[in-house]
C-alpha cells in the first residue's frame, strides 16, 4: 500500500513537472540576473560618475543616453546565454511556444518605453527618462510573469515603484535607477539560483 501511494505521489510529480513545462517559461537563469544586476552597477556607477565630473550639457546626455543602451544590450545578451545554458543543462527547448510568447510580453512594452523615452529626449523632458525607464521595464516584467515564474511578478512591481520614487525625486534618480537594474537583479538572481538551482 505504501509502495503504491509513493508510486501515485511521483506519478502526481511527473505530471506537474510536464505541466509547468508546457504552461511556463522555465528556462530563466539565476546566473543571468546575477551577471544583468552586475552589468546595471557598474553602468550605474559610471552614470554617476559622468553626473558629478561634468555638468548636464546637450553633449553629456548622449553619453548618458548610450551607456544606458548598452548597458540594455550587455545585460539583455548575457541573459540570453545563461538562459540557453540553463536549458540545455535541464534538457528542456530553449524556443517553444511559451519563450516566443514570454519574449513578446516583456520586449513589447519595453519598445513602447523606448518609443516614450525618445519622446522625453526630443522635448527635453530628461528627468522622467529614468523613471520611464523603470517603469516601462516594470511593467515589461510584470506583463512577461504570465509565462514564467511568478517571482518576475514582484521584481516588475518593485520597478514599477522605483520609477514612480524616482519621479518625484529626479536628483536621486540615478540611484534608484542602479538599485533597480543593477541590486534588484543580483537579488532575484540569487534567490532563483537557490530555488531553482540554475
Amino acid at each position: 500500500m505504501k509502495a503504491e501511494n509513493n508510486n501515485a505521489l511521483e506519478n502526481l510529480k511527473e505530471i506537474r513537472t510536464l505541466m509547468e513545462r508546457s504552461s511556463r517559461f522555465i528556462s530563466l537563469s539565476g546566473l543571468s540576473g546575477i551577471a544583468s544586476g552586475i552589468i546595471g552597477i557598474a553602468g550605474g556607477i559610471l552614470a554617476i560618475y559622468l553626473f558629478r565630473t561634468q555638468e548636464i550639457t546637450e553633449k553629456l546626455i548622449p553619453q548618458v543616453i548610450l551607456l544606458a543602451v548598452l548597458v540594455l544590450i550587455s545585460a539583455m545578451a548575457i541573459a540570453v546565454l545563461f538562459t540557453v545554458r540553463n536549458a540545455k543543462k535541464k534538457g528542456l527547448k530553449c524556443w517553444d511556444k511559451m519563450s516566443r510568447m514570454f519574449l513578446l510580453n516583456f520586449l513589447l512594452p519595453l519598445a513602447l518605453g523606448g518609443i516614450f523615452c525618445g519622446i522625453l529626449l526630443y522635448y527635453e523632458i530628461y528627468q522622467l527618462i529614468i523613471p520611464a525607464m523603470l517603469i516601462f521595464y516594470g511593467l515589461a516584467l510584470f506583463n512577461a510573469s504570465n509565462f514564467t515564474f511568478s517571482v518576475i511578478k514582484f521584481l516588475g512591481l518593485i520597478e514599477m515603484c522605483l520609477g514612480i520614487i524616482a519621479a518625484f525625486i529626479p536628483e536621486y534618480s540615478i540611484y534608484l535607477w542602479t538599485t533597480g537594474f543593477g541590486l534588484l537583479h543580483i537579488i532575484y538572481g540569487i534567490f532563483m539560483f537557490n530555488k531553482y538551482k540554475g
